[in-house]
């Protein structure tokens, strides 16, 4: 009785090790590729075994489900759990497993690398993800075009076309910084430059908590074919003068690092677009406003002249808006598409309060 039973223990544990070891193959993926791959299989034949969903996010904490494509890719199993973390700034964060057959192994490895891709840019949109040290993790996408920027093309089109030579494979990348007050179009123009070329868009930020061999990592993990974002970098600088951290200014990093990862000591950056953005020019290092190397590209984005204005709005109002900026002059644009005249127009884009009117009569 006794040997019967191990001989049948003996026999599961050989059917379950020939499928663990030798029929099924286990493929780690981290949470950016967990959410593409959510999103996607949405409107693909699916098995769902278990889900939870939280009211402040668009994917589900815990997750699994048999994927079942007709054709996109070969079929799998997915996993995607939590899980607590001992050390570090985080307490938790998740894993996502994928099995499938061994033998469709390379065609969901080709998928999940290159096919997924564009088959995301066309369903989804353009991605919006966070670069971080240890992952990129997706924050948002862009589903519609963007029109081609009303800003006078001198100080635009010459960045636009070294992009085309980047994607064409003629240089490996280019960077640009982008300077000016807010509401002028820097990042309408980024949204531009990234849904023409489908180029995702990685947001570049800083953590106090961070340590050089953090962004040594967050450097070396930027892929190729897309922007780098440093939006609003004077938030971070006021020259080499960290403004994070409090009073205390307890960072852990330097910004010599900042300087190596923008010269590629970390990384060779194939097909990658470098753009960082500020309000204040001033606050910006010698070193990264004068450095070709770094930012080719230095322009200003400043309120609108008379010559772009004219076009979204009729000539006597557009020569009357002194020191409005970009989005102001869309908004009267829209007012003035619904028959609005120049003083309502204005009324209701400054108020009525004694201060505004005195402010619409110094414009004037």
């Amino acid at each position: 009785m006794f040997s019967n039973f191990v001989t049948i223990a003996a026999s599961f544990v050989g059917v379950w090790a020939f499928f663990k070891y030798v029929l099924i193959i286990e493929i780690r993926v981290d949470e950016n590729t967990y959410k593409t791959l959510y999103d996607f299989f949405k409107n693909e034949r699916q098995l769902i075994v278990s889900e939870e969903f939280s009211s402040e996010s668009r994917q589900p904490i815990q997750y699994s489900a048999f994927c079942l494509s007709k054709s996109a890719a070969p079929w799998f199993y997915i996993s995607h759990a939590e899980r607590l973390l001992q050390a570090g700034w985080r307490s938790q964060d998740h894993t996502t497993t994928i099995l499938c057959v061994r033998w469709k192994y390379k065609r969901l490895k080709d998928f999940i690398k290159n096919g997924l891709r564009e088959a995301t840019l066309l369903t989804h949109g353009v991605p919006v993800r966070l670069l971080m040290p240890y992952e990129i993790d997706r924050i948002g996408s862009l589903k519609q075009k963007i029109s081609q920027p009303i800003l006078n093309p001198e100080i635009w089109q010459d960045f636009d076309d070294e992009i085309a030579e980047v994607m064409e494979g003629k240089k490996s990348r280019t960077g640009a910084l982008l300077y000016g007050p807010p509401g002028n179009g820097k990042t309408s123009f980024i949204k531009y430059l990234a849904t023409k070329y489908h180029l995702p868009i990685m947001v570049f930020s800083l953590n106090p908590e961070w340590t050089n061999q953090d962004l040594l990592l967050l450097f070396s993990g930027i892929p190729s074919k897309c922007i780098v974002l440093m939006e609003d970098f004077d938030n971070y600088y006021d020259k080499r003068q960290c403004l994070m951290g409090g009073e205390n200014k307890n960072i852990k990093f330097t910004y010599d690092v900042i300087l190596n990862g923008l010269d590629g000591v970390y990384n060779s950056y194939e097909q990658v677009v470098f753009i960082m953005t500020v309000n204040d020019i001033d606050k910006v290092d010698e070193a990264l406003k004068n450095r070709p190397s770094r930012f080719k590209f230095v322009r200003h984005f400043s309120n609108p002249d008379l010559e772009t204005k004219s076009k979204l709005i009729p000539k006597e109002w557009a020569e009357k808006t002194k020191d409005l900026n970009l989005d102001q002059i869309f908004r009267l644009k829209e007012y003035c598409d619904v028959g609005l005249d120049y003083q309502t127009s204005m009324k209701k884009l400054f108020g009525t309060t004694n201060e505004s009117v005195a402010k619409i009569d110094r414009l004037e």
